[in-house]
């Protein structure tokens, strides 16, 4: 069980690739994803049981019969926040 944000929204992604051997690549990429919906959330997620048979179910904390406490006192919102923008890099490896 943990608490957190449902985003629905656009990506803009940029990068560099450039080619390593003739499988492999190197990349670095920057985006921004621009948030068109964002909802706080209770997950609930099985932890035992066969990977691809867990269930995964969320509700919304503006659910009455929800009472979340962070740090002792209740509250409706989670302080959980990620940032609109990101940067990533790796490797690709083109089969």
């Amino acid at each position: 069980m943990y608490v957190g944000k449902k985003k629905q929204g656009l990506s803009f992604d940029f990068g560099l690739r450039t080619k390593l051997r003739k499988f492999y690549s190197l990349f670095v990429s920057a985006g921004y994803q621009l948030d068109l919906s964002e909802r706080d959330r209770l997950f609930l997620q099985e932890k035992s049981g066969f990977f691809l048979t867990r269930k995964k179910t969320d509700i919304s904390l503006k659910n009455s019969a929800i009472q979340y406490f962070e740090n002792g006192v209740q509250t409706t919102k989670t302080s959980f926040n990620t940032d609109d923008s990101y940067l990533k890099a790796g490797i690709r490896i083109a089969l």
